[in-house]
């Protein structure tokens, strides 16, 4: 019985080990016809854009032979040998002889100096499931069929055969979005978001010029501009751009035009607020004849003008009755500014009461007036807040019943930014990142745990982290409209 049982046993691992072995032969098998297949195409290619066929052409021989040796690195992964910087991103330019047949991969040598040359332009990525980059000796990995594609379909030749699966783990053939978000590792997301960081940095982007135009209006005309809420997602840029460029046309046209001090906020509708900021509807001023009839015909720069002058004399309030009552600040909210008569006779009250008031407050205890029903305290930063429509008497008794208990969680606050800035401070060190900084959902002790982790790593990391931005978040992504790229907390 025992035998006859071991015999089984004996039979059925072999049996295991043989279908085990069978399909490791297939996949070897699908390997090797994908290698043979990538190189015949490659064959292909060298024929139409090898540097020894452009002796006629100086030019376009030395741009071959520069981008025929970067071709031959991404193929073999040599710049991963000795310790090399890891590259992600190739820029290759070939010039190619204009023939009928560059369909079937032949070229036709001639030594006229007439030939017509076309130029193809061509970025390669090192696909991410490449994993070590096994060198030139372990052969052509047959992954490296989605990214060759672009090149042999730019050149005009066929294509090797590659399924949508293929694309999809390559990361090819797919628009720039699809980077947006990355669930892999983070050493596998960091090359990959660090150059596509990198390469939209390259070059002035959209940002970066409205930030110009900005910029521009505030120092020669004293304007300041910004965009609301509603209008700062990337689907508005065209609009935003539009109603800033016509701004400095109509602006450089009529220096007469006074704006300056004036803050203007690109928005869905007119409107003036209570600290005076003027909202303008973008859509609406699209035009420098737009903004010239706006400016002739609108009395809001008067109107903010007026308002602007009234926060100034409520905030020279404020901080006289801060400094009577031994506060740390004394504030009062938009909300609270709108209703100005209300709000101008209770600072007034506050500062005429105030004196010798503060004596039993606590000297870090921060005070918020808003139009709110009831006295509370921040839970996060022990900030008090105040109701507009209360007394100056009943305002300072409730600050000296509840200042000590607001000055506990004020001070619990100050100790976790310190420590955040601390954090911020050593991976800025040892990653040697521009900025880094944690996302609003992200508590201090995730990002304590995320800062300490990306120190531990920071060998490995910082050859992809020098000269990023960096937001610890809850997922890896990359976000160009905020100029950053988001880590996970809970990174694997």
């Amino acid at each position: 019985m025992f035998l006859a049982g071991s015999a089984k046993r004996a039979r059925f691992l072999l049996q295991t080990r043989l279908f085990a072995a069978g399909k490791t032969g297939a996949a070897h098998a699908d390997a090797n016809s994908k290698e043979k297949e990538i190189k015949t195409q490659l064959n292909k290619l060298y024929k139409l854009v090898h540097p020894d066929l452009f002796h006629s052409h100086p030019t376009a021989k030395v741009e071959n032979e520069r981008s025929f040796k970067l071709l031959q690195e991404f193929i073999s992964g040599s710049s991963h040998q000795h310790g090399g910087a890891r590259t992600t991103a190739y820029q290759l330019k070939f010039y190619l002889k204009k023939t009928s047949d560059h369909s079937s991969g032949s070229v036709v040598a001639s030594e006229s100096s007439s030939e017509v040359l076309e130029q193809v332009a061509v970025e390669l990525r090192r696909p991410y499931s490449v994993s070590g980059w096994r060198g030139k000796e372990a052969g052509i990995s047959p992954e490296l069929a989605p990214a060759l594609n672009k090149l042999l379909k730019a050149c005009g030749l066929g294509t090797i055969s590659v399924s949508d699966e293929e694309y999809a783990v390559a990361g090819e053939g797919e628009p720039e979005d699809a980077y947006v978000n990355f669930d892999a590792s983070l050493r596998d997301f960091l090359p990959f978001a660090a150059d596509r960081y990198h390469r939209a940095k390259g070059s002035p982007n959209n940002t970066q010029q409205t930030d110009m135009v900005r910029s521009t209006l505030r120092l020669f005309r004293g304007v300041i501009t910004s965009f609301s809420s509603s209008l700062k997602e990337e689907e508005h840029r065209t609009e935003r751009n539009a109603c800033l460029n016509s701004l400095v046309k109509v602006l450089d046209r009529d220096p007469s035009i006074d704006v300056r001090g004036v803050k203007l906020i690109l928005d869905r509708d007119f409107r003036v607020s209570a600290t005076g900021a003027v909202h303008v509807e973008a859509k609406a001023l699209r035009s420098a004849e737009d903004w010239e009839r706006y400016f002739e015909s609108s009395k809001d720069l008067g109107v903010a003008r007026v308002r602007a002058e009234f926060v100034q004399g409520v905030r020279q309030h404020e901080d006289e009755i801060a400094s009577k009552l031994g506060i740390a600040s004394f504030h009062c909210s938009s909300a609270a500014l709108s209703q100005n008569e209300v709000c101008q006779d209770l600072v007034e009250e506050l500062v005429a009461t105030a004196e010798g008031a503060g004596n039993a407050i606590c000297s870090s205890t921060k005070v918020v007036v808003d139009n709110k029903h009831e006295f509370y305290i921040n839970e996060t930063d022990g900030t008090i807040v105040v109701p507009l429509s209360r007394s100056a008497d009943q305002i300072l008794d409730f600050l000296l019943s509840h200042s000590a208990e607001a000055d506990r969680i004020s001070l619990r606050y100050e100790k976790e930014l310190k420590e955040i800035s601390r954090l911020k401070s050593l991976v800025r060190s040892r990653l040697k990142v521009r900025v880094f900084t944690k996302g609003d959902g992200v508590t201090i002790h995730q990002f304590r745990q995320c800062s300490n982790r990306l120190v531990r790593m920071s060998k490995s990391l910082v050859t992809h982290t020098e000269g990023l931005n960096l937001r610890v978040g809850s997922t890896n992504k990359i976000d160009l409209h905020q100029n950053c790229i988001e880590i996970a907390w809970n990174f694997a």
